[in-house]
């Protein structure tokens, strides 16, 4: 009796290990499914933000190529930049040949030498206010300064200053200018002047200008 008890006994903890065993199994497995549902949902989720973003990429890469394409705004104002840019230089090229062509003997006028490799500052005052301030470049320079009888055109490199103004330079010893005296249309004074001063407080005094009653 006591052997056929011990026999159930053993046979119950192993069917009862079993039905636990079978449990966490089912337990596993459930929680492996419900955590592989998510993951797919999840991994769509993500395909779904990835499309949407490469659609929004796709968009924009669509809307710069309009942009910058051919016969794009841009290209157009590219195209248009360059024609304006065209159009003022050939403008400036003119005027400097129509400052040289109205060239009148019996008016004085100077222009700006600078020797060297670099830069100078020049400018030009009378009284309180500023007539002409600008960096000079190497060589001649195409303004043309009038302290008498400035031509009656209009043009970028013609500047008109009263005899009495003051000059002011960057650097001595590296300045020029060449004077172009009040003569005739068969005679006509011209001299080179080197400025050795940083600072001068009448052209007309300076550099012994004939100005004609």
């Amino acid at each position: 009796m006591i052997a056929v008890r011990r026999s159930w006994s053993s046979s119950s903890r192993f069917i009862a290990l079993i039905i636990t065993v079978v449990f966490f199994a089912a337990a596993i497995s459930v929680v492996s499914f419900v955590m592989l549902v998510s993951f797919r949902s999840e991994i769509d989720s993500l395909r779904n933000h990835v499309e949407s973003v490469k659609k929004s990429l796709g968009s924009r890469i669509s809307a710069v190529e309009e942009l910058i394409g051919p016969n794009s705004p841009l290209d157009r104002y590219i195209t248009d930049m360059t024609y304006v840019k065209n159009v003022l230089s050939d403008l400036k090229a003119f005027e400097k040949m129509l400052s040289d062509v109205t060239d009148d003997p019996r008016a004085g006028y100077f222009r700006v030498l600078v020797a060297g490799t670099e830069k100078v500052w020049f400018e030009i005052d009378y009284g309180k206010k500023k007539l002409f301030a600008t960096e000079m470049f190497p060589g001649v320079s195409p303004y043309k300064f009038y302290y008498f009888k400035a031509p009656n055109v209009s043009l970028e490199y013609i500047v008109d200053i009263p005899p009495d103004s003051s000059l002011v330079v960057g650097k001595t010893d590296r300045v020029y200018l060449i004077i172009y005296g009040v003569g005739t249309p068969r005679a006509r004074p011209v001299k080179v002047v080197k400025l050795t001063k940083t600072y001068y407080p009448s052209i007309r005094r300076a550099f012994n200008l004939y100005i004609p009653k």
